[in-house]
């Protein structure tokens, strides 16, 4: 490729990144909705119905150039079905994740969303910019 002028090569560059970032975040979402679905599988719920709606909960925030931000989000479409927040809004991930719900121990998906994000989107990015033809190293 043949930029005539620096603001050009920018303008390209930037556009490469913000593409890259994009695919970036999608594999975070992929890799959030892993997590969730190894806490599934780990876990046959007795006392309620499982809708699947925490699988709805990796959300992209923002994707730039600069950075991607990803998290669960809260729809606020759970509620406590016992003791004495029994009806109140209760965010379910939040209960899994503090050990306090349903009678079972906490779970890691979080932390491990995040280690696993950290370990793979970096490179995933870079591999990402060489395909769009940024030679980094």
């Amino acid at each position: 490729m043949i930029f005539d002028s620096m603001a050009e090569l920018k303008k390209y560059v930037l556009g490469v990144m913000e593409d890259c970032a994009e695919i970036c975040a999608e594999e975070m979402l992929e890799i959030m909705r892993e997590e969730i679905e190894n806490a599934y599988n780990n876990y046959s719920p007795v006392q309620y119905v499982r809708t699947g709606e925490l699988l709805n909960t990796p959300q992209v925030i923002s994707v730039s150039s600069d950075g991607i931000v990803t998290e669960f989000v809260d729809n606020g479409n759970w509620f406590s079905l016992v003791g004495k927040t029994k009806g109140q809004h209760f965010f379910a991930l939040e209960g899994l994740e503090g050990g306090y719900s349903w009678g079972r121990g906490a779970t890691s998906i979080y932390s491990t969303s995040v280690d696993r994000c950290n370990n793979r989107i970096p490179d995933y990015y870079a591999r990402c910019l060489r395909a769009f033809g940024i030679p980094i190293a």
